[in-house]
């Protein structure tokens, strides 16, 4: 099958929610367990600046869920045929390339996430682990940019709260995928 106007992805591996995709949305912590990044399958003419064969995209978790709500497969409404799935631009999050170097898109940047401190007593017990990601969403959230277009690479950001959106990338520690839009302010200290 040959690309006209929207990048096709292979996806072998479809991952499905009970009640339908907003399930993804309402817990944050479930988008980590989506394979969002998947092999390119054909590019068309107008992207081949950007995307060559044997790269991987990086796509928002929708364009490859099955829902099974009362019981029934449903196909994502990007899936073509066989394994093949067709990705809008607006759902392009990021290009892995085949040397493994990663171009993000459209004013999304990788950002590795900077973990609260555990808080201890006095005498040393902890009574708060650095790992309750529901507590450290509700507050405002800070990591380092690992990959992004626009901002440099190590720079300290200032995250909105529940703007994170983890992402597995091969190769990689976890990271929070996070636009633009989520981004209070560089810290320059």
């Amino acid at each position: 099958m040959k690309a006209f106007n929207e990048l096709l992805i292979e996806c072998k591996d479809t991952h499905e929610t009970e009640k339908g995709s907003i399930q993804l949305i309402t817990r944050l912590d479930n988008s980590a367990l989506a394979k969002q990044v998947y092999p390119v399958h054909s590019i068309p003419e107008s992207y081949k600046d950007r995307v060559e064969p044997g790269d991987e995209l990086i796509v928002h978790f929708n364009i490859v869920v099955k829902d099974y709500t009362n019981e029934v497969e449903t196909p994502s409404n990007y899936h073509i045929k066989d394994d093949i799935y067709h990705v809008p631009e607006n759902m392009v999050h990021g290009v892995v390339k085949k040397d493994g170097s990663i171009t993000m898109w459209d004013n999304c940047h990788l950002v590795i996430p900077i973990k609260r401190p555990e808080k201890k007593t006095k005498s040393g017990i902890v009574y708060e682990l650095n790992n309750n990601t529901s507590k450290m969403k509700k507050e405002i959230m800070y990591g380092y940019i690992k990959v992004s277009e626009t901002i440099p690479v190590g720079s300290k950001i200032i995250l909105s709260n529940y703007s994170d959106y983890e992402i597995s990338i091969p190769g990689h520690d976890m990271l929070w995928l996070v636009q633009d839009s989520s981004i209070i302010a560089i810290d320059e200290e």
